[in-house]
């Protein structure tokens, strides 16, 4: 008797990671992330988990020597990740960092650089949107930084530059199924063939008169 045991495959994970910066405008830049799309010839792909953090930091430079009174810079921020082209799936908005000088002066100034916050996480799971991460390209995410300073003086002449930096960061999990291996499907088929033969032999003595 030959007795044939298949073992289920083990679901498996990867993942990838990416960071990018840049700076922001008005309209928004845009970046894509470099992060690999799964391989199909890994396995099968179950779901996909993308985790996405950011952190925004400006700089401002002003000449205000031939004016007086006060200089004040409030900076809109936002942030966003774009899924396949146009789709938020988070975002980040910041307006709450105020620049203010007494005039006549000038200077630079930074903002405070915080660390990487998670804005979201997305699961994947539908056929639909498993297509999108399967195959041999890139992910098809990108983000996007829309900076636009809004800038008051009481009065003279002042000459200014405000500059936003976008740091983003993305972390792509992928569950499949892996492939059987080529040496595991050659012993079940091998198997399979060496039990119908015998169970061919058995029949045959089972029908062969004594």
């Amino acid at each position: 008797m030959v007795i044939l045991t298949a073992y289920a495959a083990q679901g498996q994970t990867l993942t990838y990671s990416n960071t990018i910066m840049f700076a922001g405008g008005n309209p928004a830049t845009e970046m894509a992330f470099d992060l690999p799309q799964f391989n199909p010839a890994d396995g099968t792909l179950d779901n996909v988990t993308l985790a996405m953090y950011s952190m925004f930091q400006d700089q401002i430079t002003f000449n205000g020597l031939s004016a007086s009174g006060e200089l004040t810079i409030m900076p809109t921020n936002s942030l966003s990740f774009l899924y396949n082209g146009s789709d938020v799936l988070a975002q980040e908005n910041d307006g709450g960092f105020t620049f203010s000088a007494s005039l006549p002066s000038s200077g630079r100034s930074f903002s405070p650089a915080p660390p990487l916050t998670l804005q979201g996480t997305s699961l994947f799971s539908d056929t639909s949107d498993l297509a999108n991460f399967d195959g041999t390209g890139d992910v098809p995410l990108s983000g996007e930084c829309y900076f636009l300073p809004n800038v008051t003086w009481t009065s003279g002449t002042v000459t200014w530059s405000a500059d936003d930096t976008a740091t983003m960061a993305a972390v792509v999990t992928y569950d499949f199924t892996p492939a059987p291996e080529p040496g595991v499907m050659s012993i079940l088929c091998t198997g399979g063939v060496v039990l119908a033969f015998t169970r061919v032999r058995y029949w045959r003595k089972r029908l062969v008169p004594a």
